[in-house]
């Protein structure tokens, strides 16, 4: 039995050490389309317990040229199923530089058989991608951003998942805020992933347009962002007022996308420090709830 290969949502932390159920069975690959892969893994699942949750059956680091993979039988001895059974083939999917490449159309490759060694010399292969400019996943997926450089892959349109708004805030509104003397620090711990390498912003809306009160290189893991407050020894606003919250925008790949912190964030606090934990992705009016991440 085949498993459906376009409905699957593999992830790169599936891509574990199966069990060693006492019985397998080997499947060669030597697919030149996969040499570009090298230092990545192949892996193999199935859903064992028929939970519509996938579990990895094989697993192996991908080579150039040939390689072999082990596929794991279940093992009759124990109750529960924790291998293949006869017949049944699993799905194969490709981890790469943190991207899941799905591969399909293995035709040499008929099903598990203990102790059975098939040979796949083809294949093709497939990106769950977004080329809906209207979602975020559109410029975070493989195959939009230009350093992705994988080729022979069709994105398929799969994930598109996230609309998202940049709540008239322009990209010329990015720029360095004044040094009012004031400020506080707002932290991500966690970081804001897929935007690494954007920058975020923080602003407040006067008369002639958004004003940027913060700016900030995203990282993957920690990083912090200077709020600046209002110079009180000048008569314009320069900067935040007390407990004035402010909006946050991310300005990535050429998009802007609005933002808000959780709400455990009250506003501005002079010399204050306040740590984030999770953010929210506005979509465009009439839309339902923000994406939280």
């Amino acid at each position: 039995m085949t498993q459906s290969l376009m409905c699957q949502n593999i992830t790169v932390d599936m891509f574990t050490p199966p069990a060693n159920t006492g019985t397998n069975m080997t499947v060669g690959l030597n697919v030149i389309k996969f040499n570009q892969f090298e230092g990545g893994l192949i892996g193999a699942f199935y859903d064992l317990n028929g939970d519509g949750a996938l579990q990895c059956v094989g697993v192996e680091s991908i080579a150039t040229g040939f390689f072999g993979l082990a596929l794991w039988g279940d093992d009759l001895d124990t109750p529960d199923k924790d291998g293949l059974e006869r017949g049944e083939s699993p799905v194969f999917a490709i981890s790469h530089d943190g991207n899941v490449i799905l591969v399909g159309d293995t035709y040499e490759f008929t099903g598990y058989v203990t102790n059975g060694i098939v040979s796949i010399t083809d294949a093709n292969l497939y990106y769950h991608g977004c080329d809906d400019p209207n979602f975020v996943e559109y410029y975070t997926s493989l195959g939009i951003s230009d350093h992705y450089h994988y080729v022979e892959v069709e994105q398929t349109n799969h994930n598109c998942e996230t609309l998202f708004t940049d709540a008239d805030i322009d990209q010329e509104d990015f720029i360095d805020p004044v040094n009012t003397g004031a400020n506080m620090t707002m932290v991500v711990p966690e970081g804001m992933g897929r935007f690494t390498g954007g920058v975020l912003g923080a602003f407040y809306e006067s008369e002639n347009g958004f004003v940027c009160v913060g700016l900030e290189f995203i990282n993957s893991g920690f990083f912090g962002i200077a709020l600046w407050g209002d110079d009180s020894s000048t008569p314009q606003k320069d900067g935040l007022l007390p407990n004035e919250i402010p909006l946050f925008a991310i300005s990535y790949d050429g998009v802007v996308i609005a933002v808000s912190f959780d709400s455990q964030f009250n506003g501005y606090v002079q010399n204050g420090i306040e740590s984030i934990e999770s953010y929210e992705i506005y979509s465009p009016p009439g839309c339902l709830n923000p994406q939280r991440t």
